[in-house]
């Protein structure tokens, strides 16, 4: 997605909390040592959106890393990213630091984004044992994958998003790769529906209801709708 479209989109969906607060974000992780020396200055793009390039990585070499103040004060993910540069080398990567309401996770700042360069992604867990995918993630638009994972039997699952048969690369709970897993409880039959917006550093996850549920719902509706004439 065009960069300047996925700023303008994110910064209009974001609140108010940090709002010109942070005067720096940079980028540390795997590549200089987790420390300053090296580390990359990010640019304030727009108010409260953060861009920079990780470079040197080698050929879709793997970085882990975190965007960060100075001071270490504010910074994202909750969990460290692990993802791949480009064929040059390079990630580029975004900070949105402010809190938002927009539906999707992580809702507290500062989101970490990146562009992608894993063409395809899966989704790994305890369905099974996580011993293999149980779905695949296609591309629906506006720099958003969607997977979903269906016909489930009523219970609590764990999962992560992962480029295909690669566990350097996973997106988890908060958006990052070393913490927790993603999660959800299910009703017997219930899909689990993953979308996932990498630049954006942001994912939803959505129950679908089973058929029946689906009919009940429509009924309560119609119901209602009786109820008011």
């Amino acid at each position: 997605m065009n960069k300047a479209i996925v700023c303008a989109i994110l910064a209009a969906a974001a609140g108010s909390a940090f709002a010109g607060s942070v005067s720096q974000m940079v980028i540390r992780g795997s590549f200089n040592g987790w420390s300053d020396a090296g580390q990359v200055v990010m640019t304030e793009v727009n108010p409260d959106v953060w861009y920079g390039v990780i470079s040197g990585l080698g050929a879709n070499g793997n970085v882990e890393f975190k965007a960060t103040t100075e001071d270490w004060s504010y910074n994202g993910p909750s969990s460290n990213i692990q993802t791949r540069a480009n064929a040059a080398g390079d990630l580029e990567v975004y900070a949105y630091t402010q809190d938002f309401a927009d539906g999707w996770l992580p809702g507290a700042g500062p989101r970490v984004g990146y562009v992608n360069n894993v063409a395809n992604w899966e989704v790994m867990g305890s369905f099974n044992g996580w011993s293999t995918a149980v779905a695949s993630f296609t591309d629906v638009g506006g720099g958003i994958m969607r997977a979903v994972v269906d016909n489930l039997t009523a219970g609590s699952y764990e999962f992560k998003a992962r480029g295909m048969d690669d566990w350097s690369v996973t997106v988890g709970d908060g958006f990052g790769s070393t913490g927790a897993n993603m999660f959800a409880t299910v009703a017997d039959g219930e899909d689990i529906e993953i979308l996932l917006d990498l630049e954006g550093g942001r994912y939803q996850i959505n129950l679908i209801p089973t058929p029946a549920g689906l009919a009940v719902l429509g009924l309560g509706g119609l119901v209602g709708t009786r109820r008011r004439r």
